[in-house]
């Protein structure tokens, strides 16, 4: 599903989170993304989808702050970023992803999918079984109340 402004961040079947990016966002968007995963890294274990199809790509200066939210919350991200997934054209993610992994090379699993359920299945499988069951419990109660 795609947006077309501002960045969403929906928690609503954490600790799988799911980001989606518009077409255009303000630095001010990118700042609450940046203060929001902070909260989610320093919160307890959780994976990321990031829906980057159709969305803008981040400056080199938003880059930068992804950077300094791994280096200012280090420990919490080794202990609770389990899996990132990017979702979206491959050779733009490619070449983000070579320049974020050049100022600092993520200490959790990335991988690049051209579907949200397919990076779900792959975040999903990096979750402690205990995880898991309550991922699957959420979801499941979601479903019901449709």
């Amino acid at each position: 599903m795609a947006i077309l402004r501002g960045i969403e961040v929906d928690v609503s079947r954490h600790p799988l989170v799911i980001l989606r990016y518009g077409r255009e966002y303000s630095d001010s968007d990118w700042s609450a993304l940046i203060t929001r995963m902070g909260e989610l890294i320093r919160r307890g274990p959780f994976g990321c989808i990031n829906d980057i199809r159709g969305g803008a790509a981040p400056s080199p200066v938003q880059r930068r702050t992804i950077a300094t939210l791994y280096e200012e919350n280090d420990a919490d991200v080794r202990a609770h970023f389990l899996a990132g997934a990017l979702v979206g054209d491959s050779l733009l993610l490619r070449g983000v992803l070579t320049a974020m992994n050049w100022l600092r090379p993520a200490p959790h699993p990335v991988a690049i999918f051209a579907t949200v359920p397919s990076a779900e299945t792959w975040v999903v499988s990096h979750f402690p079984e205990a995880l898991r069951r309550r991922l699957s419990a959420r979801s499941a109660a979601m479903s019901d109340e449709r």
